[in-house]
């Protein structure tokens, strides 16, 4: 508390306070805005702080991050392979410090909307996991409780029904071991 009230008489307060109004003029609300609105669609997606900078993570995992050149840019994450491409493009550039796991980050103003989408899109595909993916997908994903499915026996080409291609070995007791009941 004490240091959002420092921020706030100095005049200026970080992006992510909440109940701050945006200013119309400030680039870096506007992305916020717009990354919200992307993240929103995207399931597991959550807004959290990352080293002072407004991001977005999937579990623990970020996918997009936000201001890190302080100014209005976002920084994505899509592997190395699609690094090398975003970076033949002069509007990337390597991400400082995160660089070498494959981060890319761009001015977000020189980015058009259906570019935007599909980046963030890219790097939470990335990160997110089966399940998420699988929701977004729009396929129907059991719950955390629910029994796995067990494979079904099906008669083998000689007709002996669950059939095993290799013999299963004993456990060994070491000699002279005991039972234990």
């Amino acid at each position: 508390m004490r240091m959002r009230s420092a921020w706030l008489l100095a005049g200026r307060a970080p992006a992510t306070v909440p109940g701050r109004m945006p200013k119309k003029s400030d680039p870096l609300e506007a992305a916020l805005a717009s990354l919200r609105r992307l993240a929103a669609a995207l399931p597991g997606a959550e807004q959290y702080v990352m080293v002072h900078h407004p991001a977005f993570r999937v579990g623990k995992k970020p996918f997009a991050i936000v201001g890190m050149d302080q100014s209005a840019t976002l920084s994505i994450n899509l592997g190395p392979e699609a690094q090398l491409d975003l970076l033949t493009d002069k509007r990337f550039t390597r991400t400082h410090y995160i660089g070498q796991h494959g981060w890319v980050t761009v001015d977000y103003a020189r980015l058009k909307a259906g570019e935007v989408a599909s980046l963030v899109e890219g790097s939470w595909q990335r990160i997110a996991g089966k399940r998420y993916l699988a929701a977004h997908a729009g396929a129907k994903v059991p719950g955390k409780g629910a029994a796995p499915q067990r494979p079904v026996k099906r008669p083998s080409a000689e007709g002996k029904t669950g059939a095993r291609s290799m013999p299963t070995l004993a456990k060994k007791r070491p000699t002279g071991a005991a039972k234990r009941r």
